[in-house]
């Protein structure tokens, strides 16, 4: 699945690459969805 979201802290992103499995934690404002923290799935 693909998506369009805002990170809090771009530093997060390196942590993943594309094509890698994710779970995360996000949070819903007016300017839309926030990702707050990302790990890799095992």
């Amino acid at each position: 699945m693909t998506t369009v979201s805002r990170v809090k802290d771009q530093s997060m992103l390196k942590q993943v690459k594309a094509g890698d499995k994710i779970r995360f934690t996000a949070e819903r404002s007016s300017e839309g969805i926030t990702l707050t923290k990302i790990e890799k799935s095992k």
